[in-house]
């Protein structure tokens, strides 16, 4: 029912309640690979992978990085040094 207004006419509640009852769950794989609903599976951490440059590796974004380096053809060079552009 809208805040403040007239009630919707009931073959118009019949018609989006019959809407909703009819629409299918979503099949989604949960982390845990189970058919479930993602949004309530439990939030579990991936594991960091182990990739073959690991001295390359500061944090466990860089091994993520790292892993997939080869699928996207692209090697690293060389350290990133951050600066900053402004005068402290």
């Amino acid at each position: 029912m809208p805040i403040g207004g007239k009630p919707m006419p009931e073959p118009v509640v019949t018609a989006l309640a019959a809407a909703i009852d009819s629409m299918k769950e979503d099949k989604l794989v949960s982390a845990s690979g189970d058919s479930a609903k993602w949004a309530f599976s439990p939030i579990v951490a991936p594991k960091v992978p182990a990739p073959k440059l690991a001295g390359w590796i500061r944090n466990p974004v860089d091994a993520f990085d790292l892993v997939t380096r080869p699928k996207r053809n692209v090697r690293p060079i060389g350290r990133l040094i951050l600066f900053s552009a402004v005068e402290t």
